[in-house]
């Protein structure tokens, strides 16, 4: 029973900062993320990967959604999810994320499955409402297929704002 009321106040405590924080009508709600880094970090010959993703904040208490391309030198993922974005301290967001990612093969990352499940934690900082951090996310096909290999990758992330909501320049 102690866990469950361990988790509530984990959720309380996130939730707090953002639904104290007003979104004002020229918040973004559209978001271009860059992002460059390293797949199989675990493994003995690690690939370079590169990503772009797109986001759109649905607001506060709400899941958004994002898709996303993310490539090694000979593979390619086609992504799309859920993610939050949990203010924790001034200017720092922590966002978590989830989703289903079909994987194109070109005998790079042998993950086992052309369909791959996607897990990712993010921390970033900035002002505003560009922001700049790092992420850990992790591939796995849940054994749909014959193997599970999975693999890790760790990125530097850069959030672009694209858009904003109606009445941006109004003020």
């Amino acid at each position: 029973m102690r866990l469950p009321a361990l988790a509530l106040v984990v959720v309380a405590a996130l939730a707090g900062p953002a639904a104290a924080q007003e979104q004002s009508p020229d918040h973004p709600d559209t978001f271009l993320v860059w992002s460059a880094g390293i797949v199989d970090v675990v493994d003995h010959y690690p690939h370079a990967i590169v990503s772009v993703e797109w986001r759109y904040d649905a607001g506060r208490r709400v899941p958004s959604p994002w898709l996303a391309f993310e490539s090694t030198a000979r593979d390619q993922f086609y992504a799309f999810g859920m993610y939050a974005d949990l203010p924790f301290a001034r200017g720092w967001v922590f966002t978590p994320s989830v989703g289903v990612a079909i994987f194109q093969e070109h005998n790079g990352l042998h993950l086992g499955y052309p369909l791959e499940f996607r897990t990712v934690v993010e921390l970033t900082y900035g002002r505003g409402a560009m922001r700049f951090g790092a992420c850990l996310g992790h591939y796995s096909n849940l054994y749909l297929g014959e193997t599970n290999r999975g693999t890790e990758y760790v990125k530097a992330v850069l959030i672009v704002p694209l858009s904003r909501r109606p009445g941006a320049g109004d003020r």
